[in-house]
């Protein structure tokens, strides 16, 4: 048997191995979720440019608002992306509702008919 034949023969057992199998599922697993948080990091990135430049008062660029809504777009097939919106909206609700208790507790009371006579 030639050194080339007795090469691929290895490298199909190879291949075909459980352990082989497994380690190759496991890398791809990985290499998704790196993608997914590298797309994660870089929607953060994006939606910081455009908030700031709102916050500024200025329109975000066409071609930022195009690439974020592409990326949003994509990342919404995720499951762990949706899981990730849903809580951030719950932490808008949440920011709110302390601001109102604050603005409540920081602004002066009132005051009332009786304090006047």
């Amino acid at each position: 048997m030639d050194p080339m034949t007795k090469a691929r023969e290895l490298a199909d057992a190879l291949r075909s191995s459980e352990e082989v199998q497994v380690w190759e599922r496991a890398w791809r697993e990985l290499a998704a979720e790196t993608r997914l948080a590298d797309d994660l990091l870089r929607y953060q990135e994006m939606r910081l440019q455009v908030e700031t430049c709102r916050w500024r008062g200025e329109e975000p660029s066409a071609q930022l608002m195009q690439r974020w809504q592409t990326l949003k777009n994509r990342l919404e097939r995720e499951s762990s992306f949706r899981r990730f919106l849903e809580a951030e909206k719950g932490m808008a609700r949440l920011t709110a509702q302390i601001q109102q208790i604050l603005a409540r507790a920081i602004s002066p009371p009132m005051p009332s008919s009786r304090s006047r006579m």
